[in-house]
């Protein structure tokens, strides 16, 4: 994690962490840096996700969502920008944006 979200104190922009791993590190970087949603453990993370979106009333075309692995798929395929960093798993390429370190494009199908 890094310190761009304690940036968008005050603003609307709200901050999460789905991850299948549970970490007292995590844990307590999540509280450091003032993020919102924090849930460790979780098998089902377009489950979690939902409930996010019920909690803030957003829809998932106003989240981002950012991932690594394939367990990240279900959540990236149904919000409004998803980014697969760029050593994520090959089977990340099925995700429709990808990173280069000069821009974001979007995966052709």
């Amino acid at each position: 994690m890094t310190e761009q979200p304690s940036r968008w104190r005050g603003s609307q922009v709200k901050t999460g962490v789905i991850t299948k791993r549970l970490s007292e590190t995590v844990a307590l970087r999540a509280r450091d840096l003032k993020i919102d949603h924090v849930h460790q453990g979780i098998q089902d993370k377009a489950g979690v996700f939902r409930q996010i979106l019920e909690k803030e009333g957003i829809t998932a075309a106003e989240a981002a969502c950012v991932g690594d692995d394939v367990i990240d798929l279900p959540v990236m395929r149904r919000c409004g920008l998803a980014i697969a960093v760029k050593n994520a798993r090959p089977r990340k390429s099925r995700c429709p944006l990808d990173h280069s370190p000069r821009r974001w494009r979007r995966r052709r199908p």
